[in-house]
Order: C-alpha cells, then structure tokens, then sequence
C-alpha cells in the first residue's frame, strides 16, 4: 500500500511538473515571439522613417531609396506572417482584436504589403510624383493597421 501510494505520488508530481513546465515553456515562446514581431515591426518604423526622411525632407541619399523600399516590403511579408500565433501576456501592444478579426488584419496586412510593393514600382521608375504619392499610401495603410490593431502609446 505503502509503495503504491509512493509510485501515485510520484506520478502526481511529474505530472504537475510537466504541467508547470509546459505552462512556463508557453510564455517563453509568447515573449519571444512578441520580440521577434516587435523587432520585425522597427525595421518596418526605421525603413519608413528612413524613406520619409529622403522623399520628404529631400536629403541627398536618394540612392539609398531603393534598398529602403525593398526591405520595407520584405518586412511587411514577414509582419503578416508574425502575428499568426496568438500570444498572451508580455508586453505588446497589439490589440487582441487581431486574433478575434484575423481575416480583417490579414487583410490589413496585406494592403500595406501591396501598398509597399508598389511603392518599390515606383522607386524603380524613378518618378518622383509617383514615389510620393505611393509612399503616402504605404503610410495611410500603416496608419490604418494601427488604428484597428494596435494599443495607442501611454
């Protein structure tokens, strides 16, 4: 009696042990992935900033534009992708309606990835009119993912 109420203990604690651990294991990957998205999300702030900063206050690294945009894209691919695991907890500002309206995000997401892909068309076109007016659509579908999506700063 003596040992089976030994091997049943036993049992119990690997048990809630495993438990404990799979709970600590779940919010290990929530706070990486949180800051594998968040450092995704300030490259796509940097680029755009840096964009911002050549079209619109036309400092002398248009050679630079290029680069910016095509990462910029390549960013905003992989932004839509980092959301699909829902996360809890750590500290984020996404909003939980991402995950209660994913088809609405996905497609917010995706716009911006367009808008983004034509504003890597107009860069090689070398149109300046057209670089503007594309880069102002790439921030008019930022600024409406984050109105949906994303906690304001406190």
């Amino acid at each position: 009696m003596h040992r089976l109420k030994r091997v049943l203990c036993l049992i119990a604690g690997c048990l809630l042990g495993a438990g404990t651990f799979s709970v600590a294991t779940a919010q290990a990957d929530d706070e990486t992935t949180i800051k594998y998205r968040q450092s995704v999300m300030k490259g796509v702030g940097g680029h755009t900033g840096a964009i911002f900063q050549i079209v619109k206050k036309d400092i002398p690294h248009k050679d630079h534009l290029s680069a910016h945009a095509r990462a910029l894209n390549d960013l905003l691919a992989m932004a839509k992708v980092s959301f699909k695991a829902e996360t809890s907890g750590g500290k984020t500002r996404a909003k939980p309606k991402i995950w209660t309206d994913f088809a609405g995000f996905e497609t917010a997401a995706r716009e911006a990835e367009m808008a983004s892909a034509e504003l890597v068309a107009a860069v090689d076109s070398g149109n300046e009119m057209e670089i503007s007016k594309k880069f102002a659509a790439v921030q008019d579908t930022c600024k409406g993912c984050h109105k949906e999506y994303r906690e304001k700063k406190k």
